[in-house]
């Protein structure tokens, strides 16, 4: 490896060890709520994320497929 491409790798990797630290320690993170978002914050649940969670799992791409895998599979059966 060449000097500089190890120097841009050192630095890369010290720069994203502070960042990380910073945002363990609770001083600093880039997804940080502002502050007019902190008063929403107690409103939202555990209950409330699990709910969010499942309706942003109804993939309606994967319902069209399954309806298109039995439709085909219903032909098949009515035609052997």
């Amino acid at each position: 490896m060449k000097q500089p491409a190890k120097k841009i790798l050192i630095q890369t990797l010290l720069g994203v060890v502070a960042v990380g630290a910073l945002a363990l320690t609770g001083f600093w993170h880039p997804k940080a709520p502002s502050n007019e978002m902190k008063e929403f914050l107690p409103a939202i649940t555990f209950l409330t994320v699990l709910v969010a969670g499942f309706l942003d799992g109804i993939n309606p791409c994967a319902f069209t497929v399954l309806l298109l895998f039995i439709t085909a599979l219903i032909a098949t059966l009515q035609a052997g």
